[in-house]
C-alpha cells in the first residue's frame, strides 16, 4: 500500500521538525487520539490529558524515538484524519511565539536549567506536580515552555527569568568558595535532603544528580533560586550548611584527641599565639609540636625506643 499525500506530508513535516519542536508535537499526537477515544474536546493544560502525554514521554529515550512514536501512530488512520492533524499542528504552531527564541544554553548549562524550572514551579496554567513527574530535566523545560500558554506566546517571562539567573550569577559564581570540592557537594546534597525543617523551602530532594560531579551543579542551583527569592533565607540556610560542614571536618580532625585544659600565664599564651602565627597552624599544632621535639630529645634512646612509661 503506496502512503497517501496526507502521510507524506505528515512523514516531511515530523522528520523536519527540530529535537525541540518533538515535545509539543507528541502533546498533540495524544490529545488528538485521547479525543478520539473520548469523543470529546481537550484543552491543551488538562491536567490527565497531560500525565498520558507525560507517560509516554517517559518511556521514550530521545527524540528520534518521539518521531517514530508519531510516525508510527498514524499509519493506519485514514487520510482525512491525518490531514485533520496536519491542520492542529499549523495552527498550534502559529501560537507558539517562543519557537524563534535560541533555547541551546538550557541544554548545555544545567544550572541555568534549574533555575528556570524552579521558577517555572509557580505556573498557574499547569500543574507543577504533573510536569514534575517528567524525568528527562530538559523535555520537562521543554514541555513547560509549549504547554503553558505563560511561557508559549511570548518570550517575555523567559527572559525576565535570565535576566534575573544573570543578577544571581554575577553576584554569586560559586556560593560556597571555600568549600567548592566533590566530597562537600556529595555531603551538602545528603544533609539537606534530610533537613526537613528547611526542606520545603529548599526542595532539594527533587533534583537527582546522577554524577559526583553533577552535585555541585545542583547545591549552587539551588542556592541560585534561594538568593533571587529571598535574600535572608538564602544567608541562613548557607550559615547553617556551612556550620555543619565547619563541625563535621572538625570531628574528623580531632577524632582520636581527647580535650586537655591548662592554665598559662599571659606572656606563656601571648609567646605560644605568635608561634601558631608564625608558622600558620593552631595554638595545639604548635603544643604538640614541642612535647613531641621535647619528648624525642629527652625520654627516646638513639634507636628510637621510649625510655620512659607511666608505669615505671
Amino acid at each position: 500500500m503506496h502512503p497517501s499525500s496526507a502521510h507524506k506530508e505528515l512523514n516531511q513535516l515530523v522528520k523536519a521538525s527540530t529535537d525541540e519542536d518533538t515535545i509539543w508535537l507528541l502533546h498533540l499526537m495524544n490529545k488528538d487520539n485521547e479525543e478520539h477515544r473520548y469523543n470529546s474536546n481537550f484543552s491543551d493544560t488538562d491536567d490527565l490529558l497531560n500525565q498520558s502525554t507525560i507517560n509516554i514521554l517517559n518511556t521514550l529515550k530521545n527524540t528520534d524515538e518521539i518521531r517514530k512514536v508519531i510516525l508510527d501512530n498514524y499509519v493506519n488512520v485514514n487520510e482525512r484524519e491525518v490531514f485533520n492533524f496536519i491542520d492542529s499542528i499549523k495552527r498550534f504552531k502559529e501560537t507558539l511565539n517562543i519557537r524563534g527564541k535560541d533555547l541551546s544554553d538550557y541544554k548545555s548549562n544545567k544550572r541555568l536549567l534549574y533555575f528556570t524550572l524552579y521558577s517555572m514551579s509557580s505556573d498557574i496554567d499547569l500543574s507543577w506536580r504533573t510536569v514534575c513527574t517528567i524525568q528527562n530535566d530538559y523535555f520537562r523545560f521543554l514541555y513547560m515552555l509549549f504547554i503553558s500558554p505563560l511561557y508559549s506566546r511570548s518570550n517575555r517571562l523567559l527572559e525576565r527569568i535570565e535576566q534575573r539567573f544573570s543578577k544571581v550569577l554575577s553576584k554569586k559564581p560559586l556560593h560556597f568558595k571555600n568549600f567548592d570540592s566533590d566530597s562537600f557537594y556529595l555531603w551538602a546534597k545528603n544533609y539537606m535532603d534530610q533537613d526537613k525543617e528547611n526542606g520545603r523551602v529548599h526542595n532539594s530532594s527533587s533534583y537527582k544528580p546522577l554524577a559526583p560531579q553533577e552535585y555541585s551543579i545542583v547545591i549552587n542551583a539551588i542556592f541560585d533560586s534561594l538568593l533571587d527569592k529571598d535574600a535572608n533565607i538564602y544567608k541562613a540556610i548557607k550559615i547553617q550548611l556551612s556550620n555543619a560542614w565547619y563541625q563535621k571536618k572538625h570531628r574528623e580532625k580531632n577524632k582520636g584527641r581527647k580535650h586537655h585544659y591548662y592554665y598559662l600565664t599571659d606572656r606563656t599564651l601571648q609567646y605560644l599565639e605568635i608561634l601558631a602565627k608564625k608558622h600558620a597552624v593552631t595554638n595545639e599544632k604548635i603544643i604538640e609540636d614541642l612535647v613531641y621535639e621535647l619528648y624525642n630529645k629527652e625520654c627516646m634512646d638513639s634507636n628510637g625506643n621510649d625510655l620512659y612509661s607511666l608505669t615505671r
